[in-house]
């Protein structure tokens, strides 16, 4: 089962990602602050991230350095309700996945927040059998055939 961590101190936010992913597929665990999201980072390891870049104890990327000590593969999605650029471009340069105003979050959720779970178990299945020809087809055998030859 796949594991999203939310680490936004809107309630509502929490709410409404949770009530949105959270399958039989996906296990979601919300965090109010950044001190529970770097907890539950620890304890939860989720496949992605998705940060609040203000929180009410710290700051977004203040976190989102924290977790790239701890996993820095593990894909974080940066939301903000403040269209700042240079948070942006921060958060971008400093290896986040994304990094998108929680008003647009809305509009393309699905996509947005799924492709860094699709990422995170590629990586996972490349490691875990040590073949990238498994990360290249998917697992199926007659791609693999045909593309890596």
């Amino acid at each position: 089962m796949a594991r999203l961590l939310v680490v936004d101190d809107e309630p509502n936010v929490r709410y409404s990602i949770k009530k949105q992913f959270e399958s039989d597929a996906l296990e979601v665990a919300v965090a109010e602050t950044g001190r529970q999201g770097l907890e539950l980072a620890r304890q939860f390891r989720p496949d992605a991230v998705i940060l609040d870049v203000r929180l009410a104890d710290t700051s977004g990327i203040e976190v989102f350095d924290r977790i790239r000590e701890l996993d820095p593969r593990l894909p974080v999605i940066i939301i903000t309700a403040y269209a700042a650029t240079e948070t942006a471009i921060e958060a971008t340069k400093r290896g986040a996945f994304e990094c998108t105003s929680s008003s647009s979050h809305a509009r393309s959720a699905s996509a947005m927040f799924s492709a860094p779970l699709r990422c995170r178990r590629l990586r996972r299945t490349s490691s875990m059998n040590g073949s990238s020809k498994a990360m290249l087809s998917g697992g199926l055998p007659t791609m693999s055939q045909e593309f890596v030859a």
